[in-house]
């Protein structure tokens, strides 16, 4: 089964084409959802299958400011998720 996941990430996250995929954004280096100029943003995403089969499932984020205007953004990832297993994915990028 493969799934593509959008995410957008400003200061919420949202996910398209996942039903079955539960997914939480992580932002333990900043937690304020602050992100500074010239500076390294990190983040990440876990997820979990909730789904009866293993899935992979694309991911694809984007970093914008407060006004959507976009700042970074990744080439696509697949990941693997096994039956009832979480998977945690962590990303940086710079805010230039």
């Amino acid at each position: 089964v493969k799934f593509v996941l959008l995410i957008l990430c400003a200061f919420a996250s949202m996910a398209y084409g996942a039903p079955g995929i539960h997914l939480r954004p992580v932002f333990e280096k900043s937690a304020n959802g602050i992100f500074h100029k010239n500076k390294e943003v990190h983040f990440g995403f876990e997820l979990n299958n909730r789904l009866k089969n293993p899935v992979e499932v694309k991911v694809v984020w984007q970093v914008a400011t407060d006004q959507k205007n976009p700042v970074s953004k990744s080439a696509p990832s697949t990941i693997k998720i096994p039956v009832d297993e979480k998977r945690v994915v962590t990303y940086v990028a710079k805010i230039p």
